[in-house]
């Protein structure tokens, strides 16, 4: 193993001198790397570099990470901030480019094979209990598409490798769940109210492993530069 073999002089690595890249930079940077630069181009912008929301004041930062280790059992290391409040722009498809506003989401990732378990447990519970047993039931219609849609959409992204907490209701059959959606609320009152730190909302991706969240992290940018192609 040589250190030459990374630090090689690669042109698009050695380009980059900024620690938040602008939206017209992101794509080019990371569909002009080769593999290996790629992948490094892209745990930069999305996972090492402290977010873009906290540039400021980093240490808020950690202490989020730290209430969220400590109340979820999860390390330090699991827990990520993706997203516009990473990048500093949005990476969707519809959006891409558009600047984080106060008007953003927090989109926190945690990559933890227990607590992904857990939620998963959580979506079982939940489902059997609304379609099988008929315990439970949805408070009028539109919640009524909300939970049909999410049944089949969970499912989906369990076998994906990953859970959106928010699609799982705020009841008692889903306690993981709602001990995190709790968490989104309270950590978007407290930024706002303590710090002035405003956003729309925050919400959890839980990932079972790191490769489900690689695999669909660059199935994500993938198609964005497929869709900015067209």
């Amino acid at each position: 193993m040589n250190i030459s073999d990374y630090l090689n002089n690669s042109p698009v690595i050695g380009a980059i001198s900024e620690t938040y890249v602008k939206p017209e930079k992101f794509l080019k940077y990371y569909f002009n790397s080769n593999e290996s630069d790629a992948q490094t181009f892209l745990r930069h912008v999305m996972q090492s570099n402290t977010p873009y929301i906290f540039k400021d004041r980093p240490l808020i930062f950690e202490k989020i990470k730290e209430y969220l280790s400590n109340l979820l059992s999860v390390e330090l290391h699991d827990i990520l901030l993706i997203g516009s409040a990473k990048t500093g722009f949005s990476l969707s498809t519809d959006n891409y480019g558009r600047p984080f506003t106060d008007k953003s989401d927090l989109d926190f990732t945690i990559i933890n094979e227990t607590l992904f378990q857990s939620l998963k447990a959580d979506y079982d519970n939940w489902k059997r209990k609304y379609t099988v047993e008929e315990t439970i039931s949805p408070t009028n219609l539109k919640q009524k598409g909300y939970w049909d849609e999410n049944v089949k959409v969970l499912k989906r992204n369990l076998n994906r490798g990953f859970i959106d907490t928010y699609k799982l209701p705020n009841m008692e059959c889903c306690p993981t769940a709602k001990t995190i959606n709790n968490a989104m609320y309270n950590i978007t009152l407290r930024l706002e109210n303590t710090f002035g730190i405003t956003s729309s909302k925050a919400s959890v991706r839980v990932y079972q492993n790191s490769v489900a969240f690689v695999k669909q992290l660059r199935l994500n940018t993938n198609c964005l530069k497929e869709r900015l192609d067209k």
